[in-house]
């Protein structure tokens, strides 16, 4: 009688670890079920395009009028205009690098791209100091990334 109940306990124990190793699994595959319309794309990850659902935002980058003029003066500051495909809750940054001669970075300034309203498709980011022999501006997602997004680039 003992032997049977030996082997009952052990089937019940077998049991018991193989269901909770199926509920580990479920719930690690429940998790990346929930964090895949977050996590899906790899240039999402990178900070080179957006998260948002049903699509990519496409942004551009340009000098302001002012800010061009001011470029070929060599006059003390510039502002970019930033324009967007659509709408999105995310904050989109312009990082101005600026490299003396030789390409040593010489200065760096993140600003976050303002815009009249959530939902406008035009927005401002500056002033910006320029510094050294030459610049670039781009516009990225994630400002500590170092990754532009395509296609939003100034080199001045």
């Amino acid at each position: 009688m003992r032997a049977v109940s030996t082997v009952a306990s052990g089937l019940r124990h077998s049991a018991v670890a193989i269901a909770e190793a199926l509920l580990v699994a479920a719930i690690i595959a429940g998790l990346l079920l929930a964090l895949s319309p977050v996590y899906q794309p790899a240039d999402f990850l990178a900070g080179t395009e957006s998260a948002q659902a049903g699509g990519r935002v496409s942004v551009t980058l340009s000098l302001a009028s002012a800010s061009a003029a001011a470029v070929s003066t060599s006059s003390s500051s510039v502002s970019f205009v930033a324009t967007r495909s659509s709408s999105t809750d995310e904050v989109l940054w312009v990082t101005n690098r600026c490299y003396d001669a030789a390409g040593a970075e010489v200065s760096r300034v993140d600003q976050p791209v303002v815009w009249g309203l959530s939902s406008s498709l035009e927005g401002i980011a500056g002033p910006y100091e320029p510094a050294g022999e030459r610049c670039t501006a781009y516009a990225t997602w994630k400002p500590w990334t170092n990754k532009p997004i395509r296609g939003a680039i100034v080199d001045y």
